[in-house]
């Protein structure tokens, strides 16, 4: 079996567009993993009905996984590098598949948490892989088109998420949105099998194990910390505990990279201009985009009276298919504008669109809600090619995993600050001053994005 699985592999890398056969495979995937995002954002009231509990507890859902995909995102990225990214995907996408499935029998708030969580962890492995191995497979003139197809792609399935998960919910339940998950997560895998190659990986090194327990510990206690602190308050005695293990849990990480031999993620690397600015604008721009998706699923279900989550979808999908189509022209413009261009002026534009969701949310209009979910998403879309094959070409081959993973992870820990913060500020209340306030927060939040990015290195393309 494993001589005839070689020999199939050879033959597919012998085609004359197998670099393109290995992209469709890998977006195949990245869809499966992002179908439900928006669509599960939009039934929270549903869930939270069918389970007796409620939204803030429902919020969890999000927030634990989160914090499981940030923790394991650059390890995961790190095992990549060195036993290889196609072994990494296969993994953690075998792994993931599994927990699909298992999710639709969630019985309680707590065991779907749990599901969501171990579905995240096992997925941390694969995102990571698959940038590894698209940046690994194209030249560095197609790197941006072909990530330009991977960022549309994150953006376009949640809005087909949307579009078929919605009624599938309204007629069937929220459960059976995972079901039909399942099916194309099963063929992604058979598919890429044969298809996936080999990337470099680094030889006669050893896994930072100290480095990964305390970044891992840090991470998730630095989480807890901030998600906890807006529903328990700052002096909490488990939000105190928690953020000090943090905090301290990273100052040893610090420590321990600085002496490691073969550090999980070498501090040399995170100096960069082009490493550094983009992992802190990312952090920013996340918590600025997520947490605003939520409120607008709040928001119209309790001030503008929205009760079907079929309904909720359909007003969100602006938004990721304007995603989608930015990120698709950006990537294809990238060689003629700049990476620097993109970026600012994609967070610009999104910036532009969460003050408007504000005025929406005060004025109470639904068309003006629209027309700032499209700004914020084509903003977002239009950066994020340009983000991430910055920070691609900035390292070497054998650290792409831990570095996008990084990247990553910054992104996740970007989003659990910005759901927690804002739906904190929002509470369980139908108050429409507390949704105004909180976008226009994260617009303000984008707009310091904007500062930080201004500050990367000038790219090729805007030399003289």
């Amino acid at each position: 079996m494993s001589s005839r699985l070689t020999e199939v592999r050879a033959r597919i890398a012998e085609h004359p567009r197998y670099r393109w056969i290995v992209l469709a495979t890998v977006l195949v995937g990245v869809a499966t993993n992002a179908f439900p995002v928006t669509v599960f954002t939009a039934a929270i009231p549903t869930i939270a009905e069918d389970l007796n509990t409620t939204d803030s507890t429902i919020a969890w859902v999000f927030a634990a996984p989160t914090i499981a995909f940030a923790v394991f995102t650059p390890i995961a990225g790190k095992l990549g590098d060195l036993y290889g990214h196609r072994r990494a995907y296969l993994i953690g996408y075998g792994g993931a598949v599994v927990l699909i499935l298992l999710t639709a029998t969630a019985w309680s708030a707590g065991s779907l948490i749990a599901l969501r969580t171990l579905g995240q962890s096992t997925g941390a492995i694969t995102s990571p892989a698959a940038v590894a191995i698209i940046m690994a497979t194209f030249d560095v003139k197609e790197r941006p088109v072909a990530m330009g197809y991977w960022a549309a792609t994150v953006s376009a399935a949640p809005a087909l998420g949307l579009v078929l998960g919605g009624p599938l919910i309204d007629s069937f339940g929220w459960r059976w949105l995972f079901v039909l998950q399942t099916f194309p997560a099963v063929l992604a895998l058979l598919i890429a099998l044969p298809v996936l190659p080999d990337t470099p990986r680094k030889a006669n090194v050893k896994f930072d194990l100290a480095g990964s327990f305390t970044l891992g510990i840090g991470v998730a206690g630095l989480l807890f910390a901030i998600n906890r602190s807006l529903f328990w308050g700052f002096t909490h005695p488990a939000v105190l505990a928690a953020g000090i293990i943090g905090i301290t849990a990273l100052r040893s990480f610090v420590s321990i990279e600085r002496s490691h031999p073969s550090p999980l993620l070498a501090l040399e690397t995170i100096r960069l201009p082009n490493v550094r600015i983009p992992l802190v604008a990312n952090l920013l721009l996340s918590m600025a985009y997520n947490g605003p998706l939520i409120l607008t699923s709040l928001l119209l279900s309790r001030v503008f009276g929205y009760r079907e989550a079929s309904a909720i979808a359909l007003v969100i999908l602006p938004r990721p298919v304007a995603f989608s189509i930015s990120s698709w022209i950006a990537g294809r413009a990238q060689a003629r504008l700049g990476a620097r261009t993109l970026i600012m002026g994609g967070v610009l534009v999104m910036a532009s669109g969460l003050a408007v969701m504000g005025v929406a949310a005060m004025t109470e209009s639904v068309p003006l809600l629209v027309g700032g979910l499209v700004l914020t998403g084509a903003g977002f879309g239009a950066h994020r090619p340009a983000l991430v094959t910055t920070v691609g070409e900035s390292v070497a081959a054998e650290d792409m995993g831990v570095t996008t993973g990084a990247l990553n992870m910054l992104g996740q820990i970007g989003m659990a600050i910005g759901v927690a913060t804002l739906t904190g500020l929002v509470g369980d209340t139908a108050i429409i001053s507390r949704f105004v306030t909180a976008f226009w927060v994260s617009s303000a939040i984008a707009m310091i994005a904007l500062v930080v990015a201004s500050r990367m290195v000038i790219d090729r393309r805007d030399q003289p």
